[in-house]
C-alpha cells in the first residue's frame, strides 16, 4: 500500500473514521507526508501552510464508497485537491469501481459477490429484502 501511495506523489494523506485515520497517520509518518483526520460531518480546515494540492484519501475497507463521498463533502470548502482514493480492502462487489468522482484503487479485492434478494438461496426463507453475500478467496 505504501509503494502505491508513494507512486501518486501525494502532498497529504487524508483518512476518515477511526481505522482510516489511524492508517493515514501510520503511513504518513513512515513516508514523511502530512496526514490528517477528516471530520465525519462538517468541513475540514487544513493548516494554512499545508500543501493539499495532491491529497490522497485512504480507507481501510470500501463497501459502498459512502465514506469517500462524505470525505469529499468535508473537503468542498478546503483548499484541497483529492487526486484519488486507495483502500486496503474492497468489499463492494465491484460497486466501488463505479464511483466516478475520483479513482478508487484497492490493494486487496476480497471478492464479495452479491445476489438479488429475490433469487438468493443462501439465506433461505429469511432472505426477505436483504441481499445475500458470498466471500470468495
Amino acid at each position: 500500500m505504501i509503494r502505491r501511495i508513494m507512486s501518486y506523489r501525494p502532498t497529504a494523506l487524508l483518512g476518515q473514521e477511526t481505522a482510516a485515520a489511524l492508517l493515514v497517520r501510520r503511513i504518513g509518518g513512515a513516508i514523511s507526508i502530512p496526514a490528517f483526520s477528516l471530520p465525519k460531518t462538517g468541513d475540514f480546515l487544513p493548516p494554512e501552510d499545508g500543501d493539499m494540492s495532491r491529497a490522497v484519501l485512504v480507507e481501510d475497507n470500501v463497501i459502498t464508497a459512502q465514506s469517500i463521498r462524505e470525505a469529499l463533502g468535508s473537503l468542498r470548502q478546503a483548499p484541497a485537491t483529492p487526486i484519488r482514493a486507495i483502500t486496503l480492502f474492497d468489499s463492494s462487489g465491484g460497486q466501488a469501481q463505479d464511483f466516478n468522482e475520483i479513482p478508487i484503487e484497492a490493494v486487496y479485492d476480497v471478492g464479495v459477490r452479491v445476489w438479488d434478494p429475490q433469487t438468493c438461496i443462501c439465506l433461505g426463507t429469511l432472505a426477505g429484502d436483504r441481499a445475500g453475500v458470498e466471500v470468495t478467496r
